[in-house]
């Protein structure tokens, strides 16, 4: 974390896949524990308010498969574009494992801010306190995909001799992992959905 784009390939080979898997859960772990807070915070107001409840807390092990799978695999998918990317503009082959382990190495700091982001999520809920910590959770998970988009995007800048400019593959590839990126968040727009169905 130190240095992270002085990359080494001295690690296991499966390390970037797992660093990749833990920062995907706990992710998912801390979206699961802001939405059950925020429904147990209304549900607790709707009750003092009205003196009934929204009943049993539909939040749970879904959401965190959802934002699991949501995560992991977009950002599979964009690792894979990137590696694609690499392997058809330059002669140089590099392994898809130890590609991997460059992207967890270079984004290595997104799984201490998401760590920062899971303790912020207990707290979470309609008073002042637990609004000012969603959105610090909210800021936190800005930086990751900051950095997630730096750490991708590294690879391509730092190609020798391409085919073609490297503008032009950053751009390819920026848009190809937009197409992912909106394809994850219509599978979690589709979970919202089949919550609010549940609500209402």
């Amino acid at each position: 974390m130190k240095h992270p784009f002085k990359v080494k390939n001295e690690t296991s080979k499966w390390s970037g896949l797992i660093t990749l898997g833990l920062e995907g859960l706990i992710f998912g772990l801390s979206i699961m524990i802001i939405f059950r807070g925020y429904y147990n915070s209304a549900n607790s107001y709707y009750s003092q308010a009205f003196g009934g409840s929204f009943g049993d807390n539909p939040v749970g092990l879904g959401t965190l498969i959802t934002f699991f799978l949501a995560t992991f695999l977009s950002a599979l998918a964009t690792t894979g574009i990137g590696y694609g990317a690499r392997e058809l503009f330059t002669p140089n082959r590099t392994d898809f494992l130890d590609f991997v382990n460059g992207i967890a190495h270079r984004t290595s700091p997104i799984l201490l801010l998401n760590l920062i982001a899971l303790l912020f999520s207990f707290t979470v809920g309609f008073t002042t306190s637990g609004v000012l910590n969603t959105m610090l959770v909210l800021c936190l998970f800005s930086i990751t995909l900051a950095i997630w988009q730096f750490g991708i995007l590294a690879p391509i800048y730092e190609l020798a001799n391409p085919k073609l400019d490297r503008l032009y593959i950053l751009i390819i590839v920026t848009l190809l992992n937009g197409f992912v990126y909106g394809l994850a968040y219509m599978a979690v727009a589709a979970h919202y959905v089949s919550y609010l169905q549940q609500l209402f």
